[in-house]
């Protein structure tokens, strides 16, 4: 941790973090129509997905596995963003984390997570979607201990 800041300065990174976070969550919430149209047009009733209230993410299910996505603030290098958290749910209904990921300003996936192309490949949507329903079909179920 650095306590050698400059408290002068604070304010413009907050204001420059705050910007980057609000695009970044709304550019990823949008996706919310797309990802909806796979659901009911390509995957049937095999997938569902909705918003969680007050912007905090998505919630839904995959062949009747329960998920969500929950969004929050994250700064890394100055750069606001959020980081995606993926849960599921044990057969106690406790929520279990069972991946994590970011996403930039531009809504494009961040870090060791980035597709190449970012939003000027079509189908960044299409995978980003796939991956996470891939990766809560793939989780066991948690032991609820």
């Amino acid at each position: 941790m650095d306590f050698h800041q400059n408290p002068d300065s604070f304010i413009s990174y907050l204001g420059q973090a705050a910007r980057d976070i609000t695009h970044a969550r709304t550019n990823f919430l949008d996706r919310l129509d797309h990802w909806k149209i796979l659901a009911d047009r390509k995957y049937g009733q095999f997938v569902t997905i909705e918003h969680l209230p007050e912007q905090r993410g998505f919630i839904g299910s995959v062949l009747g596995k329960p998920f969500s996505l929950r969004i929050g603030p994250l700064v890394i290098d100055g750069r606001g963003r959020i980081e995606v958290v993926v849960t599921t749910t044990d057969l106690a209904g406790k929520e279990s984390e069972i991946s994590r990921f970011n996403v930039d300003r531009n809504g494009d996936l961040a870090d060791n997570y980035e597709i190449p192309g970012g939003d000027s490949d079509s189908l960044m949507s299409v995978r980003t979607f796939i991956g996470i329903l891939k990766k809560v079909l793939e989780q066991p179920i948690p032991s609820g201990n």
